[in-house]
C-alpha cells in the first residue's frame, strides 16, 4: 500500500493542477501530499434547463426522495431505518438503478417496512428536474465522505431542501435551517 501511494504522490507531481469540486476534496488532497498550489477548488458547473426554484414548498415536509446509486456506501439503509419512525402519511421514493448491487437492493426492498416507501426504478438526468417538483425534501443518507453530491446541487437549482450526512463535501454545501 506505501508503494502504491508514493506511485500516486510521484504521479500527482507530474501534473500542472488538479480541480476539486469541494474544498473538503482538495483539504485531503492537500494532507495526502500534493502541492497546494497546484490545488484549485472549482465547483460543478450545471445546465439549469428545466429547473426552477419552488415557491410552493409546504411548511411540513412529507414527501421526501433519494436519488442515487443504490449501494452500501450510499446509505439507504440507514434512510429507510430513519423512515420507519416518520407519520404514515410520509412518503419516501427511492430513484436508482437496482442493477448497480442487486443483493444490497433485494437487502432494501425487505427492510422497507413502512407503507409509504416506493422504489421507483432509476431516473434519467433530463427527468430530475420534474421530479424535483414532486417533493419536499431530498435525502442524501451517504455513510462515506461525498466530494460534491450532485444530488444537492439539483435540489438547490429547485430551491428544495436537503437533508444529508454531516460528512465529507456535503458538509460545505448544508447550512442549519
Amino acid at each position: 500500500v506505501e508503494r502504491r501511494w508514493a506511485a500516486m504522490r510521484a504521479l500527482g507531481r507530474a501534473a500542472d493542477l488538479f480541480v476539486s469540486p469541494s474544498q473538503y476534496l482538495r483539504r485531503e488532497l492537500v494532507g495526502f501530499g500534493l502541492d497546494e498550489a497546484r490545488v484549485v477548488h472549482c465547483d460543478y458547473g450545471f445546465a439549469t434547463e428545466g429547473f426552477r426554484a419552488r415557491d410552493d414548498l409546504p411548511e411540513v415536509a412529507r414527501r421526501y426522495a433519494f436519488i442515487g446509486s443504490l449501494v452500501p456506501h450510499k446509505g439507504v439503509h440507514v434512510l429507510l431505518d430513519a423512515f420507519e419512525r416518520m407519520p404514515a402519511d410520509a412518503t419516501l421514493e427511492v430513484y436508482g438503478s437496482h442493477d448497480y448491487a442487486p443483493e444490497y437492493t433485494d437487502a432494501l426492498l425487505r427492510r422497507a417496512r413502512h407503507p409509504r416507501i416506493r422504489f421507483a426504478g432509476g431516473i434519467r438526468p433530463e427527468h430530475v428536474a420534474a421530479h424535483q417538483r414532486r417533493i419536499d425534501c431530498q435525502v442524501v443518507p451517504s455513510i462515506w465522505r461525498e466530494n460534491s453530491p450532485l444530488t444537492i446541487h439539483e435540489a438547490f437549482l429547485s430551491g428544495v431542501p436537503v437533508v444529508a450526512s454531516r460528512l465529507g463535501g456535503s458538509v460545505e454545501l448544508l447550512e442549519t435551517g
